[in-house]
């Protein structure tokens, strides 16, 4: 029953992650934009958003491995 909740809990955070995506990617556009715009700092804000989205993918990443292995738990309790 306590993996069944840790599943579950998984599960919405998964969720959450997935609504928050589009801020991100917003974030993502923004500094795309500030890139061709301001030419001398173009490096600083092109790593700052690469950074961004290798962080983004490795949280989804560890999530969806997280949500695999309690789902397994799970199917392995019952």
């Amino acid at each position: 029953m306590k993996n069944v909740c840790k599943s579950c809990r998984v599960q919405t955070s998964v969720l959450v992650l997935q609504n928050k995506q589009s801020p991100v990617e917003e974030l993502l556009r923004q500094a795309d934009q500030l890139i061709s715009t301001q030419k001398p700092r173009a490096e600083v804000y092109a790593a700052m958003a690469e950074s961004l989205g290798l962080a983004w993918k490795d949280v989804n990443s560890h999530l969806e491995q997280r949500k695999l292995i309690l789902d397994l738990n799970v199917a392995y309790q019952r």
